[in-house]
């Protein structure tokens, strides 16, 4: 029987990860993960693998852009 984070046509034999971003449900099928939420790995057992990614908002000014702009033509 294919391991957890693992799974196969059968469930038995030539058993392969659940692919990056989803979890295993069972020896046959692995399910993605829920939006905003995915896997850094392979073979993830669970859906407890499943972490949400941050997002890092930092302001920028049009007048900064601008500078940077040109500073570069």
């Amino acid at each position: 029987m294919c391991p957890p984070g693992f799974t196969s046509t059968d469930g038995l034999t030539d058993c392969k990860p659940c692919e990056r971003n989803s979890f295993w449900i069972n020896a046959t099928h692995c399910e993605n993960c829920p939006d905003g939420y995915g896997t850094r790995e392979n073979g993830v057992p669970d859906k407890a693998g499943c972490k949400g990614w941050s997002v890092i908002s930092i302001p920028i000014s049009y007048s900064l852009i601008s500078s940077i702009y040109r500073s570069f033509f």
